[in-house]
């Protein structure tokens, strides 16, 4: 199975978004956990990259999508808690923001 430009594009026009959200103070545990929120969402990219047979070539942006995924359930379990969050933390694994950072280094 090959991922089409689509794929891709889904998760970074999600992922301005977001970015925009948290830059206004809008992105939150609600829409993070919620349904159709941003766990769901990198949940089901990730299935789809691990159903790929070809996984030496999708190994980094699985890592990424899986530090997203830590990253939501540690911001989850300090709201939990009364912690505490920086969303801004979350929004710098995004994976726009890591092509971004590696194109301009």
């Amino acid at each position: 199975m090959e991922l089409d430009v689509s794929f891709y594009e889904e998760i970074f026009k999600k992922e301005l978004y977001w970015t925009d959200l948290a830059s206004k103070n809008l992105l939150n545990v609600y829409y993070i956990n919620g349904v159709d929120g941003l766990k769901d969402f990198y949940l089901e990219k990730l299935e789809v990259l691990n159903s790929i047979n070809d996984r030496p070539k999708l190994e980094i942006f699985i890592n990424i999508i899986n530090e997203i995924l830590d990253e939501i359930d540690s911001i989850t379990n300090k709201y939990n808690n009364s912690e505490d969050i920086d969303i801004n933390k979350l929004v710098s694994l995004f994976i726009v923001n890591q092509i971004t950072n590696k194109k301009s280094n």
